[in-house]
């Protein structure tokens, strides 16, 4: 039994690495940090047979008043708490590394979770939905021109979207991203991604767009305004600085030239602010004079 741990621990004491790495500490049970860089270094080189000849002088834990211990004093730890304790049951090299394991997959989980963003796309012409990634697979159903369909997972150039009643895929060559959420121009909307809140004034006469930005950062959002079935952002005629008449708070209106023309249809605004992208949607069912207020603090 315990030729087992002394095997593993003068192996690892061997296992090089040309510079000691910070790596990502994660906390145990047992209230230690975990160097989960080292972790994964030393357990794909024992897995692989590989096993470097430089010292092994990788910091591995962190112990709760502070102190450092590399993968070699930790396992000589382990080792001389076994013969301590007397254990009869063989210690495998899962149990060695049993609450540093835990701690890093949990954190593992986490991140997965965090980054595993959905995001919309519209769907360019009538589209087969698929049951698979490729198109030898079976069709699942069609989505028809200008649907949302909501991506929660991409597989090359491949998209897994949510349908009512399961998933399909669709090939991401035939669709433009599409909003992230949808507008109701009667009530005022608030942006969780930018921090930006949105408010709609609509008013009968001659069809035009205005954007209004106001607050602490309108210097630094960056509005775009797609119009129906266009994959490309509608050109910036100007910016003014302006004040409104009934606060005095100043904003920036951004026009768009007077020729431009503004069809029925599904419009997305696009909110870029901080490294943070927004794409919102709503319905013009009917043409009108629309001022739309963007006010980031």
């Amino acid at each position: 039994m315990y030729k087992c741990i002394l095997f593993l621990a003068i192996a690892l004491a061997i296992v090089g690495s040309a510079a000691a790495q910070e790596g990502s500490w994660q906390t145990g049970s047992d209230g230690s940090e975990y160097n989960c860089t080292s972790l994964s270094t030393v357990l794909s080189a024992l897995a692989d047979g590989d096993l470097p000849t430089e010292a092994f002088t990788v910091p591995f834990v962190r112990y709760k008043n502070g102190t450092e211990a590399s993968l070699q004093t930790y396992l000589s730890a382990v080792t001389m708490l076994s013969f301590a304790l007397d254990e009869e049951a063989l210690v495998t090299m899962d149990t060695l590394f049993e609450t540093a394991i835990s701690a890093c997959d949990a954190s593992q989980k986490d991140q997965s979770t965090e980054s595993s963003e959905t995001f919309t796309v519209m769907v360019n012409g009538d589209v087969n939905l698929r049951s698979c990634a490729g198109t030898n697979c079976d069709i699942v159903e069609t989505a028809s021109n200008g649907s949302m369909l909501t991506v929660i997972d991409t597989e090359g150039d491949w998209y897994k979207v949510q349908l009512e009643d399961g998933t399909a895929y669709i090939a991401s060559w035939l669709t433009m991203r599409g909003p992230d959420d949808v507008i109701n121009v009667d009530e005022a909307y608030f942006d969780p991604r930018t921090g930006c809140a949105i408010a709609f004034n609509v008013k009968r006469g001659d069809p035009d767009m205005n954007i209004l930005l106001s607050g602490e950062r309108r210097g630094d959002v960056v509005v775009d305004l797609y119009r129906p079935n266009e994959t490309r952002p509608l050109r910036v005629e100007g910016q003014l600085d302006k004040t409104f008449i009934d606060t005095g708070d100043a904003y920036i209106h951004q026009y768009y030239s007077w020729n431009v023309g503004w069809p029925a249809g599904t419009y997305q605004l696009e909110l870029k602010l901080d490294g943070k992208t927004s794409k919102l949607a709503w319905e013009m069912k009917e043409r009108a004079d629309y001022y739309i207020y963007v006010m980031c603090d």
